[in-house]
């Protein structure tokens, strides 16, 4: 087999691949910059209420991840069962990704709800920052309860391949947000002026809204995997544990890889509350960008995830290295944009210290620049979750983050006064190392494979 013929497809196969991946990618935009919007909102208060959101939502991003976690744990079955036209089975794996993802977040809940301040003093000892934490976290704890539900059908709805849909709920949801963002935040139409809590209550209204919407087009839609709630326990016990051994090795790996971007927040928060802003601006504007590992993700699930479970392991295959290589080449364009339009953050960030905009320009360069190592890393990590091999993916993704990343960061953080720019460029650059893993751990294949053989 040529070059060619294995890693270059025919203009049908980009053009279904653009059909899966643009719609979730316009999703992820539009999540973006609603993130963006609200981070420019909240640092017209000042540098420490935007890094006591930062801090605060630190926290909650690993909540997020342990249920996004399970979520695509469920959602894999739901894709190989719709391959293998299992609509009995669809509806169980859903209602385990429902149970899973609701027991995973319970602890996080009680967490914010009963231990905020300790929470908090993990990533930051400046009491200003800590207060602006605490007033975030007032409202944002109860956006929990709908966003977990929010994630779990909008998984569920993507892993049929329908991608569309879960865009409505969601764009909606965001306008909404920043509706609120705008009243309750200054006070704007006669509204009180919330500040941070406000920025918290606007999220949750908007989460609401999202989760009201979803439901309402489950409801019109009668996708396969759709379940009454009287049924929500009946799923058979094999299916249940190989979900559940499913979701632990990813909801695992999402938690630990989440927990070390606080670690590495910690660390970087060492050099000082510039860099904190500068971190969390330059995260806000990666951002944008990053919408390009979820629009691959989506097209991996169908374009892979459906032929292993319809035993078509040389299509999966053939699938799967032009995605790989799709990937690259989009990831490069997407790293050269980003490196392009840093200079546009002293225009934006008008409210914040000409070190922090800096800083910022100086971080978004680096992640532009290693982009592409991270999407040829998430997108080899995608078809091993597709085909069920969530260890692998376990130990290629978090484990590496624990063994190698942090370590090397920590030693330069603590044995050094290297400035937030040579600390961060440093750990980026430890993705290089991770993609000779990774090849390595695709290379070998114990991704193709039918997970609904097991059941």
């Amino acid at each position: 087999m040529t070059f060619r013929e294995k890693y270059i497809g025919d203009k049908q196969f980009y053009k279904y691949v653009l059909s899966l991946a643009l719609p979730m990618m316009f999703q992820g935009l539009l999540v973006s910059l609603s993130g963006l919007i609200d981070n420019l909102m909240v640092a017209g208060l000042g540098d420490s209420f935007l890094s006591g959101v930062a801090a605060a939502n630190r926290f909650y991003m690993i909540f997020n991840f342990a249920v996004m976690g399970v979520v695509l744990a469920g959602g894999i079955f739901i894709g190989q069962y719709l391959g293998a036209k299992k609509p009995e089975k669809m509806k169980e794996s859903f209602r385990a990704s429902i149970i899973l993802s609701y027991l995973v977040m319970i602890p996080f809940f009680i967490a914010i709800l009963f231990f905020p301040t300790t929470v908090l003093r993990f990533f930051t000892t400046d009491l200003n920052v800590i207060q602006s934490g605490l007033d975030y976290y007032k409202a944002i704890v109860w956006t929990m309860i709908p966003i977990t539900m929010s994630l779990a059908i909008g998984t569920a709805i993507r892993s049929t391949g329908d991608t569309k849909t879960p865009i409505i709920a969601s764009s909606i949801g965001i306008g909404v947000n920043l509706i609120f963002n705008y009243l309750l935040i200054y006070g704007n139409l006669g509204f009180l002026a919330l500040g941070v809590y406000g920025s918290a209550l606007a999220t949750l209204i908007s989460r609401l809204v999202e989760v009201g919407i979803l439901f309402y087009i489950m409801s019109i839609k009668h996708f396969d995997f759709a379940t009454k709630i009287k049924d929500i326990f009946k799923i058979e016990n094999k299916l249940f544990k190989l979900i559940t051994k499913n979701a632990i090795n990813i909801a695992g790996n999402e938690i630990l890889w989440a927990s070390s971007m606080a670690f590495l927040m910690k660390f970087y928060s060492t050099r000082g509350p510039a860099a904190m802003t500068a971190y969390s601006i330059a995260g806000s504007v990666s951002d944008i960008f990053f919408i390009l590992f979820g629009g691959m993700s989506a097209a991996t699930t169908v374009l892979v995830g459906h032929k292993l479970g319809a035993d078509d392991f040389v299509g999966a295959k053939s699938n799967g290295y032009k995605l790989l290589a799709l990937s690259i080449a989009m990831a490069l364009f997407f790293g050269f944009t980003m490196i392009g339009i840093s200079n546009l953050v002293p225009i934006i960030y008008t409210d914040v210290s000409v070190e922090a905009q800096q800083i910022a320009i100086n971080l978004i360069r680096i992640v532009g620049l290693l982009f592409w190592t991270y999407m040829y890393n998430l997108q080899i990590l995608f078809m091993l979750r597709a085909g069920g091999d969530s260890f692998s993916a376990f130990i290629m993704d978090s484990g590496f983050m624990w063994l190698i990343n942090i370590p090397v960061v920590g030693f330069f953080t603590y044995y050094t006064n290297m400035p937030i720019v040579y600390l961060y460029l440093i750990g980026q650059m430890t993705d290089i190392v991770k993609l000779i893993v990774s090849t390595f751990v695709f290379k070998k294949e114990l991704w193709v494979k039918n997970v609904t053989d097991f059941t």
